[in-house]
């Protein structure tokens, strides 16, 4: 490729890529407005699990089925943002100037912090349970 045409391909995908990505929000935008005003409905503030349309009837006979899947759908993604923000601070840690600092880049704090996001995110999504 030559010069010209990878100007030629930067300009059109700038230009272009801004008008799809206005076009596929606005289409996100009315979908989300849809679905809120879908669970809105009555019979879904009345029931947390009245979303499950796959047939279970599981929900209706253990309460704990659907207070621990909401649970789980509150914690898995907090875990999935906390571990990565410990691998950072301990990529911090080990790239430090200060010794001091440096000590705690170890096996043995890393795998004591890994318990951090563990108690944390579950001890602020215990409230679901109730």
């Amino acid at each position: 490729m030559n010069n010209a045409s990878i100007e030629s391909f930067t300009f059109h995908l700038t230009a272009y890529t801004s008008y799809i990505t206005l076009i596929f929000g606005n289409i996100g935008c009315i979908c989300n407005s849809i679905a809120f005003i879908a669970f809105t409905a009555k019979q879904f503030r009345q029931n947390s699990c009245a979303a499950e349309h796959y047939g279970s009837t599981l929900r209706h006979r253990i309460l704990i089925w659907c207070q621990l899947r909401i649970f789980l759908a509150w914690v898995l993604p907090c875990f999935s943002t906390g571990y990565p923000v410990l691998a950072s601070i301990d990529r911090y840690l080990s790239i430090s100037k200060s010794a001091r600092i440096r000590s705690f880049s170890r096996i043995k704090v890393a795998h004591q912090m890994t318990r951090v996001p563990l108690i944390l995110y579950s001890l602020t999504g215990s409230h679901q349970f109730f």
